[in-house]
């Protein structure tokens, strides 16, 4: 009876090429229609072991089988939970209404309040000093804009930098906003981070029609100042731009543009929207799979000329690195609501969330102000972990340690519509791994 390793050995075609890809060997060989064929009838023999292949191909060498780097959630603390890293969504509140918002950010405005950002900060500070940590991060993250609530961001940022850096403790921070900030504002994010992701979906027209002010105003003009200002003060800028059946055709013209008009920048993330949050009220569809691979790899070749990195979630070109988790939703991730309750993840922050059972597994407890746990679900969470191994839809796929079956919430029941195999981000992450593949045979 063979292993699953031995198992984990595919046939990739692209364009009339054929390819042996076995990712746990770290192998990937073009081969032709007659090999093709041998090697189908090699895996369907019950005893089949990855030895076999050296018979049908002799050229390879054992020796030169390389063990892939394998990037697995770290779960270290398997009897408490004791997160040394926390992202906080200082506000429910926006200034923009993005049409393909995951939260409706604005819509029911929630503010955190000082003493719930003072209690999450000592806890990950806490936590690092009991387990001889000598670094803890502070992600801000919005089901809105994080810096709307500027007074309680401010302070999160200054107590957690003052309090991590007094006990010998390096304090990492990140933000990820929308970028509509005055430019004193700008100048003091500029003086306090190193690295800034902001959202901007590119040209002016677009970023202008998916990205309105809350009186659907324009917002490029703000969002390129913002970006100007923190280039100048050489901070790591990271762009993340969504792309939706407006832009769908254009993401070379997209990307040629941020390379252009941001000289500086590192790295540009492309998404494409999905429906949920006020894309379901905006009609929001997620746009065509094949259209948005052929755009991102027309886009590849521009950004290399900038020396910038296009980026997306599901799939990337070092093929020798191997995920089995999609993100820090199995581990769980520690992300604080302004209401005070705990998530895994951060579309699902609000207890009226059709997936609130699956993600929210805490709360803060102001009677003693403390965390509360559900130690159940946070096992559950981290038994997610091996959904690749045994999801239908999953387990005999050729990119499932590239995507590590993707994001835990797009995969499940949104809002009471049901995701069925066709998921188009499933497309997407198979045809883009399937461009790497063959990328690294040329």
């Amino acid at each position: 009876m063979c292993n699953r390793k031995d198992r984990e050995v595919f046939i990739v075609e692209n364009d009339g090429k054929i390819a042996l890809f076995a990712p746990m060997w770290g192998l990937v060989m073009e081969i032709d229609f007659d090999e093709k064929l041998e090697v189908e009838k090699l895996l369907s023999k019950p005893d089949f072991s990855f030895e076999m292949l050296f018979k049908v191909f002799p050229e390879i060498d054992p020796d030169q089988l390389t063990n892939p780097v394998v990037e697995e959630p770290v779960v270290e603390f398997i009897d408490d939970f004791r997160p040394t890293s926390a992202a906080l969504f200082t506000t429910s509140n926006c200034g923009l209404r993005c049409g393909y918002c995951y939260s409706s950010a604005g819509t029911n405005v929630v503010n955190m309040d000082i003493s719930l950002a003072q209690a999450t900060v000592d806890f990950i500070i806490s936590n690092a000093r009991a387990m001889k940590r000598d670094e803890c991060s502070l992600d801000f993250l919005g089901g809105g804009e994080p810096t709307h609530n500027w007074k309680v961001f401010q302070f999160a940022l200054d107590y957690f930098q003052t309090k991590a850096r007094s006990l010998n403790i390096n304090p990492k921070v990140t933000i990820s906003t929308n970028g509509m900030l005055p430019e004193t504002r700008a100048n003091w994010l500029a003086s306090h981070l190193s690295i800034v992701q902001v959202s901007i979906d590119g040209t002016a027209d677009i970023q202008n029609a998916q990205r309105p002010t809350l009186s659907g105003g324009k917002s490029y003009d703000t969002v390129k100042r913002t970006i100007g200002i923190l280039l100048s003060k050489k901070v790591e800028v990271v762009l993340h731009s969504v792309i939706t059946e407006l832009g769908m055709t254009r993401i070379p013209e997209i990307v040629s543009s941020l390379c252009e008009n941001f000289s500086g920048i590192k790295t540009i993330h492309l998404e494409p929207a999905f429906s949920c949050g006020r894309g379901l009220l905006t009609g929001q569809k997620f746009p065509s799979a094949h259209t948005f691979v052929g755009g991102f790899i027309e886009a590849e070749g521009i950004t290399r000329l900038h020396n910038v990195e296009l980026f997306y979630s599901g799939a990337g070109p070092n093929i020798t690195r191997l995920h089995l988790g999609f993100c820090g939703a199995v581990i769980p991730n520690f992300v604080v609501s302004p209401a005070g309750l705990v998530t895994a993840c951060i579309e699902v922050s609000e207890s009226s969330h059709s997936q609130a059972d699956r993600f929210i597994y805490g709360r803060f407890n102001r009677n003693n102000h403390r965390f509360d746990f559900d130690y159940d679900r946070i096992l559950t969470l981290r038994e997610s972990r091996s959904r690749i191994q045994v999801d239908s839809n999953c387990s005999e796929c050729f990119a499932r340690f590239y995507c590590a079956g993707d994001c835990l919430a797009k995969h499940q029941p949104v809002e009471g519509v049901e995701i069925d195999s066709l998921n188009p981000r499933c497309v997407l992450n198979r045809e883009l791994l399937r461009h790497y593949i063959f990328q690294r045979l040329t």
